[in-house]
């Protein structure tokens, strides 16, 4: 039986595809206005969150705006709230239309932008350039076994103990801990100035950097002890698949030239730059969509002859040169719209697999930077 699905639901689909673990520190991914539970039965998508894409999707009748660049690059100010983010956001609100934004953790997806450019060229054997990893903490404190409940529940309530799909987890082991008391300690458990041993246990919870504050203040506050030992150990989750950028191999060896001719053609562009020369002749290829002249380096350790990407500056050619490894410059609107256009489809299969009617249209947009 077909149902509508509400903005929370579609919102999970869309982080089902790019978690939001992967987005760069400081994006402002996620739903940027709306009420979750509403029903939502025309989605639009596009890749800038503008006023005029705003009013697009409001004709359409769209109860949901899915957008690549967030609608909130950083906070509305007295200064810049009758700016264009402030009017945009305003209109939404005003029409009661949710906007929610998949921006550099789409980039990161193993299903996203960067994924879809690698399908245009039919890379075969790809490969992440820059891995994506979440930074997280194993926070470890011994406690007396009695106290177990109350700081593991702390612990919890602050953030900690998410591991992917599961909450609540952690890791308990039991042992005996000694301590000698200084002449001002003011000790739990024994007397100062002399030596105690207690029975108490480990307690093992993960997490996530941005709780780590929260989580420690908690733990101490419902901690009996005055000092109560904990250790935070750094570490990192590396994401199978997840990263920006991707290398591969063309299905046979061809020049720069008929590479650029079929990405021209697929992205519906005419703005092509070139680093070298179209008759060189490649078989690896590397992809970052966007601005990914930063990813360079990268590209070459990968072993890309051709590397395609945009905002290429002057000097980021020049490295290119001295390299000697071939550059596509795209720009940032062609091949992020061709991705996320790929990503909309992708959304509306998912949708459509679980009997969710949605309707989905896509907003006219058009590249800032025009050919003269």
């Amino acid at each position: 039986m077909k149902k509508v699905p509400t903005v929370n639901q579609i919102i999970q689909n869309i982080e089902e595809i790019a978690p939001k673990a992967l987005a760069l520190p400081g994006d402002t991914v996620g739903l940027q206005c709306g009420e979750p539970d509403r029903p939502v039965k025309r989605v639009m998508v596009s890749l800038d969150a503008t006023l005029e894409t705003v009013i697009q999707a409001v004709k359409y009748k769209a109860d949901l705006l899915v957008t690549h660049h967030p609608l909130l690059f950083e906070p509305l100010t007295q200064e810049n709230i009758l700016g264009p983010a402030g009017m945009a956001l305003a209109r939404a609100v005003r029409e009661n239309l949710s906007v929610y934004s998949a921006h550099t953790n789409l980039d990161a997806s193993e299903h996203g932008i960067n994924a879809s450019l690698a399908s245009l060229l039919d890379l075969k054997e790809t490969k992440v350039l820059q891995p994506s990893g979440l930074e997280f903490f194993k926070l470890v404190v011994f406690v007396p076994g009695e106290k177990l409940g109350r700081v593991r529940s702390a612990a919890f309530k602050a953030g900690a103990g998410q591991v992917g799909d599961y909450s609540g987890c952690s890791f308990v082991m039991e042992g005996v801990g000694t301590f000698h008391p200084g002449e001002d300690a003011s000790p739990t458990i024994g007397q100062a100035g002399r030596d105690e041993k207690v029975h108490e246990v480990r307690l093992e919870v993960s997490v996530q950097s941005e709780a780590l504050g929260a989580v420690l203040a908690a733990v101490r506050k419902a901690h009996p002890y005055e000092e109560p030992a904990i250790d935070v150990y750094p570490m990192i989750s590396s994401s199978s698949g997840a990263g920006f950028g991707m290398s591969g191999t063309l299905p046979q060896q061809s020049t720069v030239g008929q590479v650029a001719t079929r990405v021209a053609s697929m992205l519906k562009t005419n703005s092509l730059r070139l680093v070298g020369k179209r008759s060189g002749r490649i078989k690896k290829v590397a992809v970052c969509a966007g601005s990914g002249a930063t990813l360079l380096s990268a590209a070459v350790a990968a072993g890309a002859q051709l590397y395609i990407t945009g905002d290429v500056k002057y000097h980021d050619a020049r490295k290119a040169e001295d390299a000697g490894i071939f550059v596509l410059d795209a720009g940032h609107f062609a091949p992020e719209r061709y991705g996320l256009l790929q990503f909309g489809k992708l959304l509306e299969r998912k949708l459509a697999e679980q009997g969710l009617i949605v309707q989905f249209s896509y907003a006219k947009e058009k590249d800032p930077f025009m050919p003269i």
